[in-house]
């Protein structure tokens, strides 16, 4: 016996496929609002994000441009610093000039024309050495490799420096080390200053606190300075010294007759006759004042070189002076006293020379006298 058929009608079947379509459309709807709730967000999210975004890209906007603004800024100071430093480089009294590592001139400021006469195509690519006196070039080599040694400023050197027409002008530098990137020792940057004039001052105030200004003989002051510095050597090396306290014989009446313009002239004649008297090299002339010279003799081992000096003073001065048509004669007395027999210190050595001339001028005997010994002929 077959099953019976079970058979819906057709509104049951509508119903069911409706009801089927509802729920698809309803799932369809939720997970549509779902997407368009997720896509509102991610919307939301990247509206952040871009203005997130565009605020920073406008930051940094903002910094590159102070950036910008700040390097052309440097860069605007950094060549109004360099246009002054260049402005007072070349219009500095002193002369800048730059070396390698090698002593060759790689800048030299247009001051150098001025104090040297030579322009910048001249030096630049010379060693140093090419200008430099040969007596000063030691010193100047050595400051140089102190200065790429040591990489320490210095100041104080002096030395001569050759002009373009030959002559030679005293300069002072102050240095100091150059060096590169990686901080290595480049060369120097060096400021030299003409110092001639001060050098010229310095030795006329020597001069003056040294030497006679009429015969150019070492002058009271030097010649004491002289014998103390003499009498320390004998004294160290155990030696005997010889001091001749020297007077010309009548020069105050040939001053009065003559004047005193003809008295200079046979001072000064004097003086070059004793110098080229003594030993050269060891003994010292100078004069004490007026008439008076005093001649130092070092290192006397015999009585007898004193001796021979004497008698050569007494025959420099033997021949007459002529002067302005005048022929003048001219004596001397000469006292001696060594050191240590007779005295052991400079003012009593002068004392006793002077005693001795004195001794000499009275008796008109002999070329001299020693002190404490009769005069003799010799």
């Amino acid at each position: 016996m077959s099953k019976p058929t079970v058979s819906r009608s057709r509104y049951e079947r509508e119903k069911a496929a409706r009801e089927a379509a509802e729920r698809f459309l309803e799932e369809k709807s939720r997970a549509l609002y779902s997407a368009n709730r997720k896509l509102e967000e991610q919307a939301l999210n990247l509206a952040s994000l871009v203005e997130d975004r565009t605020k920073q890209l406008s930051e940094a906007l903002k910094q590159a441009q102070l950036s910008l603004w700040t390097m052309r800024e440097a860069e605007i100071r950094r060549e109004e610093s360099e246009v002054k430093f260049r402005s007072f480089i070349e219009n500095a009294n002193d002369m800048v000039f730059t070396l390698n590592i090698d002593g060759m001139f790689e800048y030299l400021s247009p001051r150098i024309t001025e104090v040297l006469g030579y322009r910048e195509s001249d030096l630049s690519g010379q060693h140093f050495s090419s200008i430099i006196h040969p007596d000063d070039l030691p010193n100047c080599a050595e400051f140089f490799n102190r200065l790429i040694t040591t990489l320490t400023p210095e100041a104080g050197l002096e030395y001569r420096v050759r002009h373009a027409d030959g002559s030679w002008y005293w300069h002072d530098t102050n240095a100091a080390p150059l060096c590169d990137k990686d901080n290595n020792v480049s060369g120097i940057l060096g400021i030299g200053r003409d110092i001639h004039q001060r050098k010229r001052d310095q030795e006329k105030l020597y001069q003056l606190a040294n030497f006679d200004t009429l015969t150019g003989l070492a002058n009271r002051s030097a010649i004491l300075t002289r014998l103390r510095q003499e009498l320390v050597q004998a004294k160290s090396k155990n030696a005997s010294l010889a001091v001749m306290f020297l007077d010309l014989n009548n020069f105050k009446a040939l001053n009065d007759m003559h004047g005193h313009k003809t008295g200079d002239i046979v001072l000064c004649i004097v003086a070059e006759r004793l110098q080229s008297a003594v030993r050269k090299y060891t003994d010292a002339v100078g004069r004490l004042g007026g008439d008076e010279f005093l001649i130092i003799l070092p290192n006397v081992k015999q009585r007898s070189t004193t001796e021979m000096v004497a008698k050569r003073i007494k025959q420099s001065l033997d021949p007459a002076i002529e002067t302005s048509q005048k022929h003048l004669m001219i004596g001397c007395s000469l006292g001696i006293a060594i050191y240590p027999e007779d005295a052991a210190d400079v003012d009593a050595l002068v004392s006793r020379a002077d005693t001795a001339m004195y001794e000499h001028k009275a008796s008109k005997l002999g070329d001299a006298v020693f002190y404490g010994f009769p005069s003799r002929q010799n």
